[in-house]
């Protein structure tokens, strides 16, 4: 065995291998030595309730769209004797562009809010901001269901704008949840960002079919909307509690606790936090953002702004299907008014195809379905059910079912992977406009009516709907991808501004369609 001896004097300065390595060692491995035990997702409790957090991301808005046949009976001609819907021959204005107000006073402070959520995630803590929304959400849906009941015959104006300043304030607080929630959901896997992003297309089809339930009971206007709107606030309610107790298990904190004690737990020996640079995200995601972007400047154009203006070919012969008498005393059916305006839901995550297509649906649906009138002029005993339930089946529940199939679908599939194909899928959507304004929208002074059966229109809103979930839920997978994990938060939110943009600009189109049928 040999030994070697240093024989080199203490204070002699020498070479060393150590002083060599310093000058080499620049950056640390950003993967911890020891990786800590993930927790598992009991009984996939987290799953359920980031679906039902979604679904609250824009309960809202769907459930302020989709009551059509409340918002029309408050907004009636009142000094005219016309008791019905069955009765009115066509929407006066204020009916015809309601649902295109509802869109500006919602769509812009949300992209304001979604700007400025840049800024208040780094102010104030997670818990707080998700509750405070949360709870400022619940308020104001308790004071909508209040005005129910109340005769507002008197000053229709003066409730027009309070309603359009409640939305405008429910969409101060919906952006700061839903824009949390999103950029948290972004530090899971993609299966948990599917559900908070099949939750907001869920949202959509559950206030359908709340709004057709509630019509179903065949009470008056403003008793459905009494159930409707309390649904609505058990629903928000529900998901505080949830909320709660998902803050606090250890598989939600494993993710999003506090991330100094993260930190402290897989990295004890890292020397600085790594910084995220909104420059180089957007680097890296802007053609994403881009196709958000124009996805929901075609779906909100028309959606629903227009495509609740459309009526069903049966209207006006005293079908439930299109028509919903309000309460009188008279029994005379008569020609009803155009169905009921309803938003779709599907809002929320962003890149650049998903803005796109949120834009694209936008122009046409909530406009131009709801305006879809029927042709036909005589009246028969399944009319009844045509004029009640054509807007809230066709145009607000057939829509959201075909925008969550098409979410679900892109989960299973994730093609194309291709930002070019992406982007020429996104861009193709754009047709969908012009064939939802040449359907049956009521009332039009210009565009001749060129898809007049039902059929024809349930297929172009089916195809449309389906479109916009596959390509936002695609986009939405896979932007997290493409960033380095400790960006996917920023990544998520820069995201969602892009969405917003395009629902901003497709609710301005969207008014302008209404006016060019």
């Amino acid at each position: 065995m040999a030994y070697s001896v240093n024989t080199t004097p203490l204070l002699h300065s020498q070479d060393s291998d150590i002083e060599e390595d310093v000058n080499e060692i620049s950056i640390r491995d950003s993967k911890p030595l020891l990786k800590v035990l993930e927790p598992q997702d009991k009984f996939y409790a987290a799953y359920f309730i980031f679906y039902l957090l979604g679904i609250v991301s824009l309960l809202p808005w769907n459930f302020f769209v989709t009551a059509d046949d409340y918002w029309m009976y408050k907004f009636r001609n009142v000094s005219s004797n016309v008791s019905t819907r069955d009765d009115a021959p066509t929407r006066n204005t204020l009916q015809a562009e309601f649902t295109s107000y509802l869109n500006l006073a919602s769509c812009y402070p949300n992209l304001v809010m979604l700007i400025l959520n840049t800024v208040i995630i780094q102010k104030v803590s997670l818990n707080k901001r998700v509750l405070a929304s949360l709870v400022v959400m619940l308020i104001l849906m308790l004071i909508t269901l209040v005005f129910v009941n109340l005769n507002t015959d008197s000053w229709q104006e003066a409730f027009l704008w309070l309603t359009l300043f409640i939305t405008l304030l429910l969409n101060v607080v919906s952006p700061i949840f839903g824009g949390s929630i999103m950029g948290i959901v972004g530090k899971f896997s993609h299966t948990y960002i599917t559900a908070v992003v099949g939750g907001q297309a869920l949202g959509g089809i559950f206030a359908a079919l709340t709004q057709i339930a509630a019509l179903a009971i065949g009470a008056s206007s403003t008793h459905s909307a009494l159930v409707y709107f309390i649904i609505g606030n058990l629903t928000i309610l529900l998901a505080i509690l949830l909320y709660l107790y998902l803050s606090k298990s250890a598989f939600f904190n494993f993710y999003v606790g506090d991330q100094s004690v993260i930190n402290n737990i897989q990295n004890e020996s890292l020397q600085y936090q790594e910084v995220v640079s909104y420059r180089i995200v957007l680097k890296k995601i802007w053609a994403y953002g881009l196709c958000i972007f124009f996805i929901f400047v075609v779906t909100i154009s028309v959606f629903p702004g227009v495509m609740v203006l459309i009526e069903s070919e049966g209207k006006g012969h005293g079908s439930r299907w299109s028509d919903k008498s309000f309460p009188t005393s008279s029994s005379t059916p008569d020609l009803s008014l155009e169905p009921p305006d309803t938003e779709s839901s599907s809002i929320e995550s962003s890149t650049i195809s998903l803005q796109i297509l949120f834009s694209q649906s936008i122009e046409t649906q909530p406009s131009t379905s709801q305006d879809e009138s029927s042709t036909t002029s005589q009246p028969t005993p399944i009319s009844d059910s045509i004029d009640t339930y054509f807007v809230p089946t066709i145009t607000y529940l057939l829509f959201n079912f075909g925008d969550y199939s098409g979410r679900l679908v892109a989960c299973r599939i994730l093609k194309p992977k291709s930002i070019t194909l992406i982007t020429i899928f996104t861009v193709a959507r754009l047709i969908f406009v012009p064939l939802i304004l040449l359907c049956n929208c009521q009332p039009r002074h210009y565009l001749a009516v060129v898809f007049d059966k039902d059929y024809m229109y349930i297929i172009i809103s089916f195809v449309f709907a389906f479109t916009n979930g596959y390509l936002m839920n695609l986009i939405s997978i896979l932007t997290p991808r493409i960033v380095d994990h400790h960006e996917r938060e920023v990544a998520s939110l820069i995201t969602v501004v892009f969405l917003a943009v395009g629902s901003a600009l497709g609710s301005s189109i969207s008014l302008f369609m209404i006016r060019l049928l």
